[in-house]
């Protein structure tokens, strides 16, 4: 992976590992340090494990690594964003330690427990998007042909009353010619 260190990155490096809280100190031991810096980021962003990748609480897709008691922030284009230490409020850095790897352990389980349910419904899954595929191909072949329908009943329709409109003129002509012959103003046929 092609591993990019953001400015913002390498500031928390020199706060948070390198100790040095003064904002100019900081920006100071990056300048002086930066190649170092990006080795041991390299280093930690190596070793460290994928616990997390999607959304952050900004809706910016984010992928978290843990690294010992380490969490480190990347995007999914490998750029590291931030790193801070995971305190677990215990003084003690090997129980810190203990309590990170432990965590570790419980979420490699429930990763694997994801990767299962996954696998096992991949499958399904794969025939449910189909089915879904086919039917709206099928609702929209169908809507194509309840429109041509519709176009056929409209067409019958005006035909129809275009024959009754013949009907209705011819039987006026007959009408009118019976009330000349028999004399309308005693019969008024119509």
């Amino acid at each position: 992976m092609n591993i990019r260190f953001t400015e913002h990155a390498m500031k928390r490096y020199a706060e948070r590992i390198a100790g040095r809280e003064d904002r100019f100190d900081a920006a100071s031991y990056v300048a002086t340090n930066r190649e170092k810096i990006e080795r041991d980021l390299r280093e930690m962003v190596e070793r460290g494990v994928e616990v997390y990748r999607g959304l952050a609480k900004d809706k910016k897709p984010t992928v978290l690594l843990v690294q010992g008691a380490w969490l480190l922030v990347m995007s999914p284009e490998g750029a590291l964003i931030t790193l801070f230490k995971k305190e677990l409020g215990v003084d003690d850095e090997r129980l810190n330690r203990e309590v990170m790897s432990r965590a570790m352990e419980i979420i490699a389980q429930k990763s694997e427990a994801v990767a299962v349910a996954r696998d096992k419904n991949e499958r399904r899954i794969t025939e449910i998007k189909e089915d879904i595929r086919r039917s709206e191909e099928s609702a929209k072949e169908h809507r194509v042909l309840a429109k041509r329908l519709e176009e056929y009943v409209t067409t019958l329709s005006k035909e129809r009353q275009a024959l009754d409109v013949e009907v209705e003129d011819i039987s006026a002509d007959l009408y009118e010619f019976i009330n000349k012959i028999v004399g309308e103003k005693y019969f008024g046929i119509k």
